[in-house]
């Protein structure tokens, strides 16, 4: 099954289903640990693109017209390699998001859920400059309190609870976080 178009692979059938290998670091050879196997469509719209063109393209608009994959087929390649390539240059999630309140949520009880993680560690150490640390603990603990519940990942987690979305929502609104979102608040 392909880890971003969630279609089951073929194998030679001349199909953009076909399983196909992709380098990560396309600077090193054809290596275990430098390799993933994505369907041949997932590995053509991906090309050479580095994690900030991922991630770019995944929170653009896409109209469907022209476009190897949906928008949610973009965001998970995003997920998928996010931590897999490292980012060689800043990326400002505030300005990449700015009119997309949904995927901004999403972003955040994201790294809520996966706090333990390095990236989400530093993503939520800016996002505490300007909320506090037991407001992000709190959103945390209930992040992985629904998950847990729900046995689920899936946005709707969060909408579906009206404490975390609270907890989420607050850490979102008031004049601190609009002056990270427009100056500092880089990942």
């Amino acid at each position: 099954m392909c880890p971003v178009t969630d279609v089951p692979f073929t194998f030679a059938e001349n199909d953009a289903t076909d399983w196909s290998v992709d380098r990560i670091d396309n600077d090193q050879g054809y290596c275990p640990d430098t390799i993933v196997i994505v369907s041949v469509v997932v590995n053509q719209a991906k090309g050479a693109m580095d994690l900030a063109g991922i991630v770019k393209t995944a929170l653009a608009r896409h109209d469907g017209e022209n476009e190897l994959l949906s928008s949610q087929e973009w965001l998970r390649m995003a997920q998928f390699y996010f931590d897999k390539l490292h980012l060689t240059k800043p990326l400002c999630f505030c300005r990449l998001l700015g009119n997309t309140q949904a995927l901004y949520d999403q972003l955040v009880f994201h790294q809520l859920f996966h706090s333990q993680r390095d990236k989400s560690q530093r993503f939520l150490k800016q996002l505490a400059k300007y909320t506090g640390n037991e407001s992000i603990r709190k959103a945390a603990k209930l992040a992985s309190k629904r998950v847990y519940h729900r046995r689920d990942i899936d946005p709707d987690v969060l909408y579906d609870s009206p404490k975390l979305c609270t907890a989420q929502c607050s850490l979102l609104s008031g004049p601190s976080i609009r002056t990270a979102q427009s100056l500092t608040f880089c990942y």
